[in-house]
């Protein structure tokens, strides 16, 4: 009986996103991208960040943004309301002690425009949204599931982690920058 209500249901979500979006979640193979912003993209980049910052914009700064339509975030979606709070706070928590501990990195999380998101999206006010789409056109070339998150460094070099639902960004230090770098 426990299969039949618990696993089951799951293998089957699992199963159905890899068939319909696999082209979009990166889970093997390529998931960072490294790439170098023009001076222009860069500033313009800087300029749309500090209008959304209460603070002053660091020369490093790390981007999660999710698009419209997602699925990586389904089952959340079915648990009750008090859950996914839980979710969503615990979630906070952990980006605001990280942002406490790296003072000299500024932390957004942005979002594409649109009615069709997960709750564990919708409802997070600390989210901006893109409206115009230029914070996504500046950085990303495609949209991935569960989003993709940025590390854009003072000299305009950028390293993407695409399908990304945690944040990884917050958790490169300087060492895991530098490698991740001069890898070919």
């Amino acid at each position: 009986m426990y299969i039949l209500r618990y696993i089951l249901p799951f293998l089957t979500c699992v199963f159905l996103t890899r068939c319909v979006c696999s082209q979009l979640l990166y889970t093997e193979g390529k998931k960072i991208i490294k790439k170098d912003l023009t001076e222009e993209s860069y500033s313009q980049l800087r300029k749309l960040l500090q209008k959304n910052s209460l603070v002053q914009l660091q020369d490093t700064i790390m981007l999660k943004y999710d698009f419209k339509n997602e699925t990586c975030w389904n089952l959340l979606d079915s648990k009750p309301k008090e859950y996914i709070n839980r979710v969503l706070k615990g979630s906070q928590k952990r980006i605001d002690s990280i942002r406490q501990l790296r003072k000299g990195v500024s932390i957004f999380e942005y979002r594409e425009k649109a009615k069709n998101l997960n709750k564990i999206k919708k409802w997070n006010a600390s989210i901006i949204i893109d409206s115009s789409s230029q914070i996504y056109k500046i950085l990303f070339d495609k949209k991935s599931i569960c989003g993709n998150s940025a590390i854009i460094l003072p000299d305009r070099r950028v390293i993407i982690f695409l399908s990304d639902s945690h944040f990884t960004a917050l958790y490169c230090d300087r060492e895991k920058i530098l490698n991740i770098l001069s890898a070919p």
